[in-house]
């Protein structure tokens, strides 16, 4: 696609390329195409010779304003006399938010102009069920671009990926180690990595022999992830977290020396980095939390736990807690000696560890807990499971960022 093109195709529908006053609404002139790293040629197109700067391609679980998705344009508006620029953020309806990162060349063949939303491992079927060229895919997105000067309103800013984008995660097809590619970033990988051994050792049965809560801890396995035999988990609650932190971003064990001081911390030790914001940063804010986020405690005589967050459901990432306005329940993974919730009459489910009220596994599993924030909507506590009395106040919540190439 020309810049000539892009002029013409954006003055069609009522936008000036040329300094506007405000950002640009495409409306449903362009076209939109899914790619992934399914084959080497699009891995290496994500951070090869067209990347600019310190960008380098994301892939987000929610498509949030504050963790967006990354998306390739055509060379030709990939510049700084052309419209799009590198870091625009871009919101595509139904798939939530985007930030420009690089180019795509066969976006530029593409007469009606194309951007490229990156799905990280999707399938190839994943990908096709997000594009939409013919009209044979479904009705046009509507997209958005907002350059960095630009402030979306209140109401775009709050948009995030439908549905239909989370429900596989798009990391799914082939078995590829997501953190071997350095050019690559992961939004809450661990999150990813947590829910495919979850989900596997639940699947392939008998939880007893595979999974369980001990120490020392064994390597995690993910089965055919990794070309194993089978699923296993045989860690406690920051071994366990530490493992998925080190499976999803390629994390060595001198790395981890460096930053921890050891190569397996302690809950505690991970309370202590979010505080001081040492390869985390801290969200204080209840509504502010999102997949994949730690949750730490650190209790008095005691290591304490953690865990990583997950939505409650497909739809929401807080449940609001009946009857109160600074409650919610949301949904946790963690390796622990206990389940969390029982069963969830509302989403018909419950902790996967969760058989009957005599008999419980113990070790990784996904269950729901309670969180409570201040009045000024920071957050002040959680509860073990929905309806447990007890709560614990010693927490820290925390983002894991961008770690440098190691």
């Amino acid at each position: 696609m020309t810049l000539r093109s892009a002029l013409v195709a954006a003055t069609a529908i009522g936008v000036s390329l040329a300094c506007p006053a405000r950002a640009a609404d495409f409306g449903t002139g362009y076209h939109v195409t899914g790619y992934s790293c399914s084959n080497n040629y699009h891995c290496d197109g994500v951070y090869g010779a067209a990347r600019r700067g310190d960008s380098r391609a994301t892939f987000s679980m929610l498509n949030t304003y504050d963790r967006p998705g990354t998306l390739a344009v055509a060379k030709t508006l990939f510049d700084s006399a052309a419209y799009l620029r590198e870091t625009d953020m871009v919101l595509i309806e139904q798939l939530g938010w985007f930030r420009v990162e690089d180019t795509c060349e066969a976006c530029a063949s593409d007469p009606a102009g194309r951007v490229d939303v990156w799905m990280a491992y999707a399938t190839d079927d994943e990908a096709d069920a997000i594009t939409r060229i013919t009209s044979g895919d479904g009705a046009p997105y509507h997209i958005w671009v907002y350059h960095s000067t630009e402030t979306p309103p209140e109401a775009q800013r709050a948009q995030f990926a439908a549905a239909s984008w989370r429900a596989t995660k798009y990391t799914a097809g082939d078995a590829i180690h997501m953190g071997k590619n350095q050019g690559i970033w992961i939004d809450a990988g661990q999150q990813i990595w947590a829910d495919r051994l979850v989900d596997g050792v639940v699947a392939q049965g008998n939880q007893g022999t595979h999974n369980s809560y001990v120490s020392p801890a064994t390597p995690a396995q993910w089965g055919p992830w990794d070309g194993t035999a089978s699923y296993e988990n045989h860690n406690e609650c920051a071994s366990f977290l530490s493992q998925m932190f080190k499976k999803a971003y390629d994390l060595t064990d001198a790395y981890y020396r460096l930053w921890f001081g050891s190569t397996s911390p302690y809950a505690v030790d991970y309370y202590d980095k979010i505080l001081a914001q040492q390869g985390f940063t801290r969200i204080t804010a209840v509504r502010q939390l999102a997949a994949g986020d730690v949750l730490a405690r650190s209790d008095v005589g005691h290591v304490g736990h953690v865990m990583t967050l997950e939505p409650y459901s497909p739809t929401e990432f807080l449940h609001p807690v009946p009857g109160t306005s600074d409650q919610w329940y949301v949904a946790a993974i963690d390796s622990s000696s206990s389940y969390h919730t029982a069963f969830d009459s509302t989403l018909g489910k419950g902790d996967t560890r969760y058989v009957s009220s005599s008999f419980q596994y113990e070790g990784a599993g996904r269950g729901y807990i309670r969180i409570q924030a201040n009045p000024d909507g920071s957050l002040a506590n959680y509860a073990w499971s929905e309806a447990a009395s007890t709560v614990y106040t010693d927490i820290a919540a925390g983002r894991i960022y961008d770690v440098p190439n190691h």
